[in-house]
C-alpha cells in the first residue's frame, strides 16, 4: 500500500489537524470525502459514526463545499467541527471523483484500503480488504465467490 504524508489542514472549527501521516495514539483512520449535495454522502454519514465508533477507527470527513454548507452538515449530522477539513486540495491530491469516497489508513498512515462507500458493507469490506490484503472494496468485492 501507499503512504498518506501527514498533511496539516484547518479543521471546521478553525484548528489545526493533522491528515495522514503516523498517529501516537496508535489508531486507524477513516478518511471519508462527502458533501451536503450528495444523498448517499448523507444517507452514508450516520452509518459512518456508528462503524467507526463500534471498530475504534477515528472518523475524518473531507469535502470540498463552502463553509456554510459544510458547517450545516456538521450540525445535521453532529459531527466534530474538528474532524472536518474542508479543502479540495487533499480529495484531489488523492484523486478521488466520486463520492462518498473513503480511505482507510493504519496508524502509520499506510492506505490499508479505500474505494467508494455507499453502504455499512462497503465500510466493513474496507476492514477486511485491508486484513486480507486488498486494497481496494471493489477488488475485494470482486474476489469474493458470488452467492449461488
Amino acid at each position: 500500500g501507499q503512504r498518506l504524508p501527514a498533511r496539516l489542514a484547518r479543521a471546521m472549527d478553525g484548528a489545526p489537524l493533522m491528515v495522514g501521516g503516523t498517529r501516537s495514539d496508535g489508531m486507524r483512520s477513516l478518511l471519508l470525502f462527502v458533501s451536503g449535495t450528495c444523498p448517499i454522502s448523507r444517507k452514508i454519514l450516520p452509518i459512518a459514526q456508528d462503524f467507526t465508533r463500534r471498530e475504534s477507527i477515528d472518523l475524518v470527513c473531507l469535502g470540498d463545499d463552502t463553509d456554510a454548507m459544510q458547517h450545516d452538515l456538521i450540525a445535521r449530522f453532529a459531527l466534530s467541527p474538528g474532524r472536518f477539513v474542508n479543502d479540495p486540495e487533499i480529495g484531489r491530491l488523492l484523486g478521488v471523483d466520486k463520492l462518498p469516497f473513503a480511505l482507510l489508513l493504519d496508524a502509520s498512515g499506510l492506505i490499508v484500503a479505500k474505494g467508494l462507500v455507499n453502504t455499512r458493507e462497503h465500510l466493513e469490506s474496507l476492514v477486511v480488504a485491508g486484513e486480507t490484503g486488498h486494497v481496494s472494496v471493489q477488488s475485494y468485492l470482486n474476489a469474493r465467490p458470488r452467492a449461488a
